[in-house]
């Protein structure tokens, strides 16, 4: 079935991290390169990958812009740089600023990361966009993580109820 199929993809994902992580830049956790190899449809490409070596696939990573792992990579790439420039005190976790930059095509996300205030100013503005709520929680988490955890609870076990909220005022 599809969960035995992707139970093995994962595993050819996992038979493919010695050859790749050391190739992945700094400031690149191997999470990120597991959800970019993700988006390789079959298998067999998969399993190809373990015998040509990861030398191509990341060199297909790198230039292949067309292919869907290569768009994915190019999501991934931008973590060193943007992760340590997030606005807030404390500033989001990485995770949650990731599902906000999904939510925009590549000129929207280029155009969002060249002016993160302007973008920050546009959900103050307009509250109840998917991207305003995301960049709530975003900024929500850090703040009582800390919190939940000395209740006995976790950021995951609460961010259903969180995110079926559908007023910022609520959220804030």
């Amino acid at each position: 079935g599809k969960r035995v199929g992707e139970a093995i993809k994962q595993f050819v994902i996992a038979q493919l991290r010695p050859g790749l992580e050391p190739l992945l830049p700094e400031g690149v956790p191997w999470q990120d390169a597991r959800w970019t190899l993700g988006a390789i449809e079959t298998l067999k490409e998969l399993a190809d990958f373990l015998e040509t070596g990861t030398d191509l696939l990341m060199w297909k990573l790198v230039n292949g812009s067309e292919w869907p792992p290569a768009a994915r990579y190019a999501i991934v790439l931008l973590r060193p740089q943007v992760s340590p420039k997030l606005p807030g005190d404390p500033p989001p976790y990485w995770d949650d600023f990731f599902k906000l930059i999904l939510e925009f095509d590549d000129a929207g996300r280029q155009e969002m990361l060249q002016n993160l205030d302007k973008f920050i100013l546009k959900c103050r503005m307009d509250p109840y966009t998917r991207p305003a709520k995301l960049w709530a929680l975003a900024q929500l988490r850090p703040r009582i993580v800390d919190a939940l955890e000395v209740q006995g609870n976790e950021w995951e076990d609460v961010l259903p109820m969180l995110e079926e909220m559908d007023t910022m005022r609520e959220l804030q």
